[in-house]
């Protein structure tokens, strides 16, 4: 294979593996600290793709409509928390009800979803950029975009979970839940700002998954071929180390096929 070949589907691949890396981020973080294997996180992640389009279809600003997204996401995250979530932590629900539980929400987001905007593709109503032609690699301006939000959304984690008082807190949940809270942290208040920082970031990685192609009702997030996200040692959190596996694969959706060559299709985000 050509080199020019090979370094095309290497960059197509860091741009798919930027928006599978920050969904991932998102996952382990409600696996880290709330102890919960969320099914409907894919879910989630292609609620805010369509937010963000629905908001840009309607005259308003890209940029402006993925922060609406972010909201509506972390509005739905936040509903599922009060009503789901916090009654099934009271009741101190085993882990596999927990589990058919996420199945459940993930399937009422992803029919809500269908029933609403329905199963065709959709995009954005964007400018189009002409793409810029790099040592005969096609560099699209959208996926340069998508790889500069997703570095920029991890070292602002980073710097949240390393320096702020409730980054802090977090790391003392994840630790050790009771002892954090007989330390006087406030559990409730932590177990919000986990599903806040989580809605921000598979919403942006939702929306990110927008700019680099058609939104296509495949659940954005839910037919990946293959993601993992791996928690290693939440409490030592230095910074997040992005472990992608390169194979040269489709993307199955509902709707549509997509085959960009190399994928990241496997994606660990690791808390070291």
């Amino acid at each position: 294979m050509p080199f020019n070949e090979i370094a095309q589907d290497f960059f197509n691949g860091i741009a798919i593996g930027s928006v599978i890396a920050l969904a991932a981020v998102g996952l382990t973080l409600t696996y880290g600290i709330l102890k919960l294997s969320n099914f409907a996180h894919g879910d989630y992640m292609t609620l805010g793709a369509y937010l963000t389009w629905f908001c840009n279809i309607n005259g308003v600003n890209i940029w402006i409509s993925m922060f609406l997204g972010a909201l509506g996401t972390v509005a739905g995250m936040l509903v599922a928390e009060f009503f789901l979530w916090k009654p099934m932590r009271k009741t101190r629900a085993t882990p596999t009800t927990l589990i058919i539980l996420s199945i459940g929400l993930a399937l009422f987001v992803r029919n809500g979803i269908l029933f609403i905007w329905g199963g065709n593709n959709q995009r954005y109503d964007i400018p189009l950029v002409k793409a810029q032609d790099i040592f005969g690699v096609t560099v699209p301006f959208y996926r340069l975009v998508t790889i500069a939000l997703a570095i920029v959304a991890a070292i602002v984690l980073h710097l949240i979970l390393q320096n702020s008082k409730i980054g802090k807190a977090m790391r003392a949940v994840a630790d050790n839940i009771d002892l954090a809270r007989v330390s006087g942290i406030n559990v409730d208040r932590i177990v919000i700002w986990t599903w806040v920082i989580s809605g921000v970031l598979v919403a942006i990685s939702g929306a990110m998954y927008g700019l680099i192609t058609d939104i296509c009702f495949g659940n954005i997030g839910g037919y990946w071929q293959s993601l993992r996200c791996d928690r290693w040692g939440f409490n030592h959190w230095s910074s997040p180390g992005i472990k992608c596996f390169i194979d040269r694969s489709g993307l199955q959706t509902r709707n549509c096929f997509i085959d960009y060559g190399y994928y990241f299709i496997g994606s660990s985000s690791r808390f070291i």
